[in-house]
C-alpha cells in the first residue's frame, strides 16, 4: 500500500516544525457537493507529532491537510479566490499591489486558481472575509488554510517561492491591515474559526461543544441570571451558528438551568437577531465572559473533548469465520503489525537472539522451527552498534548473505519532541517498507525516558506503533526486573500494549538460554526455544588475537537438556564480565574484580571484605566449571561455545560442541 500523499505533506510541514491536522471528507450536501470538516477541536489537537500524524493519516489516508493561522504556527494567510465571481488579485491591484507574488516569499496557488500568501503572525489582526475587498480573506488567530502540499485529489496546493517553516516571514501589510479593520480576540480567549477555507466545499464549523460548555458552565454558576449576560449568550450563540435550529436547540438547552427560564422570551429574541444593522455579538464574548467568572470551564473543556469516532465494524459470527487469516512473519510468533519485546537481564543473550531472528526473516529461512515469511528487516542499533556490526557479520559468514537485512547505527534518542531521528527512521521505513524493525535497546534508543511513567511509556507505545503503518513488526529490546519477574522493566502500560513479550532466562549450568514468552498473541505461550551462545571467528587483530563476535546456536526443540540454573552469584559475575566485555577496552581480571566488588549485584553484603570473598568464590566457580578463560597477560574473557561442523550421512550439515 503506497503512502498517502498528505501524509507525506503532513510529515514535511511537521519537519519544519508547523502543526496541522486533518480535514475530513464527510460526504456530500443537499445540493450534492462534497463536504470536508476539520476534526473536532482541531484548535486543540493540530499536532507536529509524527507518530500522531501518521495515525491520523493512516486512518484517514484521503484527509487534507490543515494548517492553523496564528500564534500556534506564527503566521497569517491572506487567501486571494478567483471564483464564484470574485478575482481577489483583480481587487488587490484596485488597492495598489499589482504585483502580489513580491509580497512574500511564500506563497501557495490553490486548486481553484487562487493564491494564499503567508506573512509572521500579529496579535492586532484576526480573521475576515472580503472586507479588504471581494475575494480578499485574512486567516490569522482561530483560522486556518489547506496546507501548502496538501492534495485535492488530483490536484495540489502548490507551494511556491521557500518551504514556509524556513524562512523568516514578512509583517502583514499595514495598509491591507488597517483596511482589515479587526482586533484580535482577548489573548486569553479560546481560538475561534471565523471564516470558512480557500474551498467553497469547506465551512464553517460552529464549536458545539465548546459553545455548550462555556454556557453551562455560566448558567451553573448564575451568572445567567441577569438579562444581560443571558441575552449575550443567546446573540453570541445565534452568530456562530448562522441562527440555525440546532443553536436554538443548544441556547434553550443551557436557558433551562436559568431559574428564571421563559421558553417564550428566548424564540422571540432569537427571531430578532440579525435583522438589524447594529455590529453582531460574536462568539469570543460568550468565551471572555465564560474566562472571567468560571475560568476553569476551559480545563473542564479540555479535558472532555470529543475524540473523533472511530470506525467500528459490527462483525456477525460468520464475519468472524470468513476474516481472512492475519498472516505471519515468523509463523506462532510475530505477525504483522505487532509489537513485541525481548527483555531479560544484561549480557543475556538479548542481542544475540534477536539479529539470529531478523536474519533468519531476511534468508526466509525458519528459525527455532518456525516457519518465516521472507522480508526486509531494518536493525536500529542504538547501544552498541559497533558489536551488532561485528555479530552482523558473524551471521554473514556462517549462514550467507542476506542483503534485505540492514543495520541502522547512530540512533541516539526517538522520543525528543521533533526528534531528527524519529523523522529519518520514518522516512526510511516508508521507503524499505520491512517486514521487521528492531530496536536495539529500549533505554538508548528513548534517550531520558521516565520508564516508570505512563505518559512517557505511552509515547514509546506509540512511536513504535507508528512504524507499524506499512505492516511491518516491531521488536524492542529491553531490560528485565531487578527480580526477575515476567515482564518487561518500566510501567506497566508497555506489556499492557505488546502483542508479544519474550523473556530470556538466565544461562543454567549447562549453558543453555531460554526464552520464556509471557504474551503471545499469535501462537502457543510454550514454545521451546532454547539456545547457547556461541563464537564465530572473524579474523586476527594487529596482536593476532582471533576477532570473535557472538553468534545463537539454536538448539531443536524438545533437545536441550535441562540443566541446574548458575547460582546468583555466578551468573551476576558472568553477567558483569559480559557487559565489561561489550566496551572497547581490553577487560582484565583486576577490572573485573573491581566492577563485581564495587557493586552489589554480585553480593548485596554491606562489608567490601565479604563482597570480595564471595567474587572470590564466583570466579573461581566459573573456571571450574569452564565458563571463562584466564590469560597469562591477566585478560580475562567469557569463554564461547566453539561450533564445529560436520556432515552426517547425508551430506547434510550440522553443528556440534
Amino acid at each position: 500500500m503506497d503512502v498517502p500523499r498528505n501524509m507525506v505533506a503532513a510529515l514535511d510541514l511537521a519537519r519544519q516544525g508547523l502543526a496541522v491536522f486533518p480535514i475530513r471528507h464527510r460526504g456530500t450536501d443537499d445540493k450534492g457537493r462534497e463536504k470536508w470538516t476539520p476534526i473536532s477541536g482541531w484548535q486543540d489537537s493540530a499536532s507536529d507529532d509524527f507518530a500522531r500524524i501518521v495515525e491520523w493519516w493512516t486512518d484517514w489516508p484521503d484527509a487534507r491537510v490543515g494548517l492553523p493561522t496564528g500564534k500556534r504556527n506564527g503566521i497569517v494567510a491572506l487567501d486571494l479566490d478567483t471564483k464564484n465571481g470574485k478575482d481577489g488579485v483583480a481587487a488587490m491591484a484596485a488597492v495598489g499591489f499589482a504585483d502580489v507574488d513580491s509580497l512574500s516569499p511564500v506563497r501557495v496557488r490553490t486548486p481553484s486558481g487562487g493564491c494564499h500568501l503567508l506573512f509572521s503572525h500579529e496579535a492586532d489582526l484576526r480573521n475576515s472575509a472580503s472586507r479588504i475587498g471581494p475575494g480578499i480573506d485574512v486567516r490569522a488567530e482561530g483560522g486556518f488554510i489547506v496546507a501548502p502540499g496538501s492534495w485535492k485529489g488530483d490536484r495540489r496546493y502548490m507551494p511556491e517561492g521557500e518551504p514556509v517553516g524556513t524562512v523568516a516571514l514578512p509583517s502583514f501589510p499595514a495598509k491591507l491591515a488597517e483596511m482589515a479593520g479587526h482586533r484580535a480576540p482577548a489573548p486569553d480567549s479560546p481560538a475561534v474559526p471565523d471564516n470558512g477555507e480557500d474551498d467553497d466545499e469547506i465551512p464553517v464549523i460552529p464549536q458545539w461543544d465548546r459553545m455548550r460548555r462555556a454556557g453551562v458552565a455560566l448558567a451553573e454558576g448564575g451568572h445567567l441570571e441577569s438579562h444581560d449576560p443571558w441575552f449575550k449568550m443567546v446573540a453570541a450563540i445565534h452568530h456562530a451558528s448562522s441562527g440555525s435550529g440546532k443553536g436554538l436547540a443548544l441556547a434553550d438547552e443551557i436557558s433551562q438551568r436559568c431559574s428564571n427560564y421563559d421558553d417564550g422570551e428566548l424564540r422571540e429574541r432569537w427571531r430578532s437577531l440579525g435583522k438589524g444593522d447594529g455590529k453582531p455579538i460574536r462568539v469570543d464574548s460568550l468565551y471572555r465572559m465564560a474566562n472571567d467568572l468560571v475560568p476553569e470551564w476551559r480545563k473542564q473543556a479540555k479535558a472532555a473533548a470529543p475524540r473523533e469516532p472511530s470506525r467500528l465494524q459490527l462483525l456477525t459470527p460468520a464475519d468472524c469465520i470468513n476474516a481472512p487469516a492475519r498472516g505471519y512473519i515468523i509463523k506462532g510468533l510475530i505477525a504483522p503489525r505487532d509489537v513485541a519485546c525481548i527483555f531479560g537481564a544484561p549480557g543475556g543473550g538479548k542481542s544475540t537472539i534477536a539479529p539470529h531472528l531478523g536474519y533468519h526473516v531476511a534468508r526466509g529461512e525458519s528459525v527455532f522451527g518456525l516457519r518465516t515469511k521472507p522480508g526486509k528487516v531494518l536493525y536500529v542499533a542504538a547501544e552498541d552498534a559497533h558489536g551488532m556490526k561485528n555479530r552482523v557479520a558473524a551471521l554473514c559468514r556462517r549462514d550467507g548473505d542476506a542483503p534485505e537485512f540492514a543495520v541502522i547505527p547512530n540512533v541516539t534518542d526517538l522520543l525528543a519532541e521533533d526528534s531528527p531521528d524519529l523523522a529519518a527512521l520514518l522516512e526510511i521505513v516508508e521507503e524499505v517498507r520491512p517486514a521487521l524493525v528492531f530496536i536495539d535497546t529500549l533505554a538508548m534508543a528513548f534517550r531520558d525516558l521516565e520508564e516508570n511513567d505512563a505518559q512517557s511509556m505511552n509515547q514509546v507505545v506509540r512511536i513504535a506503533r507508528s512504524l507499524t503503518c506499512h505492516g511491518a513488526a516491531v521488536v524492542l529490546i529491553h531490560h528485565g526486573t531487578k527480580a526477575e519477574g515476567s515482564t518487561p522493566r518500566g510501567h506497566s502500560v508497555l506489556n499492557g500494549a505488546l502483542d508479544v513479550a519474550l523473556q530470556l532466562l538466565p544461562a543454567d549450568s549447562d549453558r543453555v538460554i531460554r526464552g520464556r514468552l509471557s504474551k503471545n498473541r499469535n501462537g502457543p505461550p510454550d514454545l521451546d526455544i532454547a539456545f547457547r551462545v556461541a563464537s564465530e571467528e572473524l579474523g586476527r587483530d594487529e596482536d593476532g588475537d582471533a576477532i570473535t563476535a557472538a553468534i545463537v546456536s539454536e538448539l531443536a526443540p524438545g533437545s536441550a537438556p535441562r540443566g541446574k540454573p548458575l547460582p546468583p552469584a555466578l551468573r551476576e559475575a558472568l553477567a558483569i564480565l559480559t557487559e565489561l566485555e561489550a566496551g572497547d577496552d581490553p577487560v582484565t581480571d583486576e577490572v573485573w574484580r573491581d566492577a563485581c566488588v564495587d557493586g552489589r549485584r554480585v553480593s548485596q553484603h554491606e562489608d567490601r571484605d565479604s563482597r570480595r570473598r564471595t567474587f572470590n568464590y564466583a570466579r573461581k566457580a566459573l573456571l571450574a566449571a569452564d565458563r571463562i578463560t584466564l590469560r597469562d597477560d591477566g585478560r580475562v574473557a567469557v569463554k564461547p561455545i566453539q561450533i564445529q561442523t560436520f556432515d552426517d550421512e547425508e551430506g547434510d550439515q550440522w553443528d556440534r560442541e
